[in-house]
């Protein structure tokens, strides 16, 4: 009996019922019609009744009516998995309505099935990312007691005695290499490790094609572009992009998806979705719109920084704005100029509010931490600190794991980590003053891109370059540009009232 065999025969000896939320996706289908025929498993198939009738014709498939079908649109037991589920997720704040909502998605409705003992399992992943696949799981069905992560392997029947164990080739992936056990890394078990990183610029450009190859693309989409906008995107990143962009266009009637909806659905995936019913006071707009352009101008006089992409001043997630950068490649690896540059560029909203608003708000705190960490990283990690020399200091803090470093010492003495906290706070406040050097002596530009900021919410790349070079930008709602101007000199603003919350989380 082979491997094969082996595992048919278990499955028959124990019948399980087993969901399939991807039943309209062919493989699916196909692979569920032989499991009905072998009588392998009891199958719950998730989608609409008529559409799998269809499909089944189409693909010649004759044991699909063995099979439970449920329609997520309409489910006789949607309200009590509705209200199940309301009272599952109750401490996360979620409401009635939202599960209504939920329990209508064929992956939430399959774990809910399970919870309420209607099924022993559900497999998934054909159409779906692993992430949503084990998101609904993890949040419903939940983790056995003592259970602390969840992975995933495949098994791989070559046929071809020549690989692995008589054809069969094991694989599993994680995130977290660092934290399995040697014994299981060892020769004869999992012989080979291979890393695979984000993809660079070619890479994204590549698998952007693949998630567009079915969807319609406007002539102003360039790939290459998306590609160059999107450093740090994974493959599950890319893919979520693409998707949001065709729901954005599909809302607004278009045939293709465009420009602006692709610019849409890449700062959504990074920053969330806009919070457009979020009253935003004019104190708080013009405290935002300093603090953004205070990031740009400073970048814009960085030597190695990257580009303003864009400038928004409109609520996102927890951030009351944003400025976006467009690197111009991809660096193997970072120098310590560029890096003490990101700081000053991270600490320039922080100085234009004090410098024009003479006050400062709580709307730089997540720009302190990340400069501050960055700061760190050059001391502890990377030896560009000339008073502490070449040396690694420590532990990387983000390889600790379910206490596994905890018990371990920093590895230094206080003396040595009071000169660490000393060096720190010397590049940070060199950072600081030169992003004061930079806003003061360019304080008409600060003026100017702020009040286009308050006055039209969001700057493009190019509006912000033209706006440096001391020329106007077309009249406000109109596409014909203006003739380019010099223009006059902004006068200092007037002191604005205290804002009442937070403005900006960059």
């Amino acid at each position: 009996m082979n491997l094969l065999e082996h595992i048919v025969a278990r499955a028959k000896s124990n019948k399980q019922r087993i969901v399939l939320p991807e039943a309209t996706e062919e493989r699916t289908l196909k692979a569920a019609d032989r499991v009905l025929a072998d009588d392998l498993a009891d199958l719950i198939l998730i989608g609409n009744p008529d559409e799998l009738k269809t499909l089944a014709a189409k693909w010649d498939l004759h044991n699909i009516d063995k099979a439970t079908i449920v329609d997520p649109l309409n489910n006789p037991k949607a309200e009590e998995y509705a209200e199940l589920l309301a009272e599952l997720r109750k401490k996360k704040g979620m409401t009635i309505e939202q599960a209504r909502e939920l329990v209508k998605t064929p992956l939430s409705l399959g774990c809910m099935i399970i919870k309420t003992e209607g099924a022993d399992g559900q497999i998934s992943g054909a159409l779906s990312t692993t992430g949503d696949t084990l998101r609904p799981a993890l949040q419903i069905i939940k983790c056995a007691p003592g259970v602390t992560c969840v992975s995933g392997a495949m098994l791989m029947l070559t046929h071809e005695h020549q690989y692995g164990d008589d054809g069969i080739i094991v694989m599993a992936a994680t995130n977290r290499a660092d934290i399995l056990d040697k014994a299981l890394l060892r020769p004869g078990r999992f012989d080979r490790q291979v890393y695979v990183g984000l993809p660079d610029v070619k890479g994204r450009e590549e698998i952007l094609r693949v998630h567009t190859k079915n969807k319609p693309l406007g002539p102003d989409v360039s790939l290459k572009t998306i590609a160059k906008s999107t450093a740090g995107f994974s493959g599950a990143d890319l893919e979520n992009l693409v998707n949001e962009a065709a729901l954005l266009a599909a809302r607004k009637g278009k045939k293709a998806i465009t420009e602006p909806e692709i610019e849409e659905a890449s700062i959504k995936v990074v920053a969330g979705p806009e919070k457009k019913s979020r009253v935003v006071t004019d104190a708080e707009k013009r405290l935002t719109s300093y603090h953004e352009a205070g990031h740009a101008i400073t970048g814009y006089f960085c030597k190695t920084h990257d580009p303003v992409h864009q400038i928004s001043i409109i609520p996102r997630g927890s951030a009351g704005g944003f400025t976006m950068y467009l690197p111009e490649k991809d660096p193997s690896y970072v120098t310590k100029t560029a890096m003490n540059e990101n700081i000053v560029c991270l600490l320039g909203g922080r100085v234009a509010e004090q410098l024009v608003l003479d006050d400062i708000s709580t709307g730089a705190s997540n720009d302190l931490q990340r400069a501050t960490d960055t700061a760190r990283a050059m001391v502890t990690r990377y030896g560009f600190s000339e008073r502490m020399g070449p040396v690694v200091y420590g532990t990387d803090p983000g390889e600790t794991f379910l206490g596994r470093d905890f018990g371990q010492g920093k590895g230094y003495s206080e003396n040595t980590a009071s000169e660490i906290d000393n060096e720190i706070r010397d590049i940070m406040d060199e950072s600081y003053e030169t992003a004061r050097r930079i806003l003061t002596e360019h304080m008409t530009e600060l003026h100017r891109v702020a009040g286009v900021l308050m006055e039209r919410e969001k700057i493009s790349g190019e509006e912000f370059d033209a706006l440096m070079k001391g020329e106007n930008l077309a009249p406000f709602g109109l596409d014909t540009p203006a003739p380019a101007a010099a223009p006059a000199s902004a006068e200092q603003p007037a002191a604005p009232e205290q804002p009442s919350e937070p403005s900006d989380e960059n």
